[in-house]
């Protein structure tokens, strides 16, 4: 999710971000440099909507049905 979210990004950035989630505490690192580049929020949308996608493909495939709330 976050190497999707930083190819999305302007080349210079794409870098950066890339560069944040290898090693020990990438999952901070790459936190922290989103909310220093000024995308925390671009960056939880596009994670929500991530998880909203895993969770209806998910449901999709074991043919279980669901409602979509409209916030």
């Amino acid at each position: 999710m976050m190497r999707n979210f930083a190819c999305m990004q302007d080349d210079d950035i794409r870098e950066e971000l890339l560069n944040a989630i290898h090693g020990k505490g990438a999952f901070r690192i790459f936190k922290m440099l989103v909310g220093r580049l000024g995308l925390l929020e671009e960056w939880r949308a596009y994670r929500a909507d991530s998880y909203r996608q895993i969770a209806i493909s998910w449901l999709e495939h074991h043919n279980l049905d669901y409602i979509e709330d409209e916030y």
